[in-house]
């Protein structure tokens, strides 16, 4: 079973749930356990649901799993709810469960349901494991809480590179480009090393504030942590030099990468829009269109872009109508 939840082989995995009932009734936690974790990483939540409701005497692994199949399957609403109906039975209070739920607080439209959570961890005490702690910085950031965010962080003994990406990518988020600067200089200098999400945030922040010597120096860390050839990674520093103006680094960071994806190729094309190269934009939109990739909305709107910044109409109109009509 947890061979076909990796590949997810939902057809070969019903078959052997269907040869396992002949031997083992439902109600088993463990074949329950299993059958859970399988269909919600399969997406089938209906039939996980079904799996969690038959089982007679569920345990920590049953509740945690569906817990964790809402959460992953972007059911946040649900994630909370049965986290609120099930914390206080077979679940319990644990570091995993609190974590998930903040993560689904933090997918909420409001914020009230993370402050109660907040007050339940508090209240158990479990705000000094760090990967719940974490996960509450992560949820405040997320709703542009970042009073709350930062008390969090700094209450924090040692925050670990999820909290130093969290709190960073918060203040880019409200447009706070100085503080996440200064805040990722911190992190270098406490020797915490900086992951894919962690230099990409501090790209975006880059970008914003047109912080180019210091966008270089991250390509720089890119290098030196090997994941400049990370298409991710590639597209965080196309779009960085882009938006500072720096377009000959941006199309050698282009030229460089050997995987491209629409975001790579929207970003140059937005570059020279933004900076008034019409002309490049379109030569490069017929370079995307010649490596076989599908331009999205966002494409043909830097696109029209560059048309009407530098007067051509006519190609302007053409690539509407290309837009319409495919």
């Amino acid at each position: 079973m947890n061979s076909c939840c990796s590949l997810s082989k939902l057809i070969q995995g019903k078959q052997i749930h269907s040869q396992i009932l002949k031997k083992i009734p439902p109600s088993d936690v463990f074949v329950g356990n299993v059958l859970i974790d399988f269909y919600s990483k399969c997406g089938q939540l209906n039939e996980a649901e079904k799996a969690f409701n038959e089982i007679l005497d569920r345990d920590f692994v049953s509740c945690s799993s569906m817990l964790s199949g809402y959460s992953q399957n972007g059911l946040s609403k649900k994630a909370w709810e049965f986290f609120a109906l099930f914390n206080n039975q077979a679940m319990g209070f644990s570091h995993y469960a609190f974590s998930v739920a903040a993560k689904a607080c933090g997918e909420l439209e409001e914020i009230k349901q993370g402050q109660e959570l907040h007050c339940l961890v508090l209240k158990t005490s479990f705000q000094f494991h760090v990967f719940v702690a974490s996960a509450l910085l992560d949820m405040y950031a997320k709703h542009g809480i970042l009073t709350c965010a930062r008390k969090i962080f700094d209450s924090m003994l040692e925050p670990n590179v999820v909290s130093w990406t969290s709190i960073i990518t918060g203040y880019v988020q409200i447009d706070e480009g100085e503080e996440a600067l200064k805040l990722f200089r911190l992190q270098i200098r406490m020797g915490i090393q900086p992951d894919l999400y962690s230099l990409s945030s501090i790209l975006a922040a880059c970008a914003n504030i047109t912080a180019l010597e210091f966008g270089k120096q991250v390509h720089a860390l890119n290098v030196k942590s090997g994941l400049e050839f990370e298409v991710f990674a590639g597209n965080s520093l196309v779009g960085m030099y882009s938006r500072c103006g720096s377009l000959s680094d941006a199309e050698g960071t282009l030229d460089s990468m050997s995987i491209r994806d629409v975001i790579t190729w929207t970003a140059m094309i937005a570059g020279f829009a933004q900076h008034g190269h019409g002309r490049k934009a379109l030569e490069t939109f017929n370079l995307m269109r010649e490596a076989k990739m599908e331009p999205n909305a966002i494409t043909f709107v830097a696109v029209l872009s560059a048309c009407s910044r530098s007067g051509m109409i006519e190609e302007g109109i053409h690539h509407f109508a290309l837009h319409m009509h495919g």
